[in-house]
């Protein structure tokens, strides 16, 4: 997903810049399921489907079912095979891709102030969120 989300900025960037970007990238993602996912009423996943997509990949769907009578929510997992292990590329939730609104956001930081601008405004968002969900 760290790849996919800078685009061609990625091949731009240093082997540590690569690493440093997926570390960030990697604690925003679990402080942003944390935050999002702060109680329990009941709720249940779906058993998950998955299916052959074009480009030899995979797609893993599942709907997290509401236990108390509120909002049901689909969550498409888009693989894809790299040497030999399948990885997550993209995320939609109720069909909204996750990937394309992290590039958006991370075209425009990148541009404003480089990749290390864009680490440090993902790792505070990241601070705050994992604060929020506690």
């Amino acid at each position: 997903m760290a790849h996919y989300s800078l685009g061609t900025a990625w091949d731009k960037l240093s082997a540590p810049e690569k690493k440093q970007f997926v570390q960030a990238l990697t604690h925003y993602s679990v402080a942003n399921y944390a935050a999002h996912f702060t109680h329990y009423a009941g709720q249940k996943f779906s058993s998950p489907i998955s299916k052959s997509v074009p480009g030899h990949r995979m797609m893993v769907s599942t709907t997290l079912k509401s236990g108390n009578g509120g909002k049901n929510n689909t969550f498409d997992y888009l693989l894809s095979q790299n040497h030999g292990q399948w990885k997550i590329i993209n995320v939609m939730t109720d069909g909204v891709s996750n990937l394309a609104m992290q590039k958006a956001e991370f075209t425009g930081a990148l541009k404003k102030g480089g990749i290390h601008a864009l680490m440090n405004g993902i790792n505070k968002r990241s601070e705050m969120l994992a604060h929020a969900a506690r």
